[in-house]
């Protein structure tokens, strides 16, 4: 059986177009980045979980990604805003 290994992935500043922490009325939580990789590429990173009092090491570090680059949580990235829009409306 092969060795597994670490799936890293690196999210550069200038391709975000969101990254936010929720809380939802389910009783669940998530946070996310959206980022523009390409013309019509697009990633998206998830995390929910559903704990109040442990946070997962991935919101830490996305809350963090989000302070260190003086962005609003939960906002799309400073100005990305078209951009962002544009990928939320890709489906209608």
């Amino acid at each position: 059986m092969e060795k597994t290994k670490d799936f890293v992935i690196t999210v550069k500043p200038d391709t975000v177009l969101y990254a936010g922490i929720n809380t939802h009325k389910d009783g669940y939580n998530s946070a996310g980045i959206s980022c523009k990789i390409g013309e019509k590429e697009y990633l998206s990173i998830n995390y929910e979980w559903s704990s109040e009092e442990d946070i997962p090491i991935f919101v830490m570090d996305v809350m963090a990604f989000i302070k260190n680059n003086n962005a609003e949580v939960s906002k799309a990235w400073p100005g990305k805003e078209k951009a962002y829009k544009e990928y939320k409306d890709r489906d209608k």
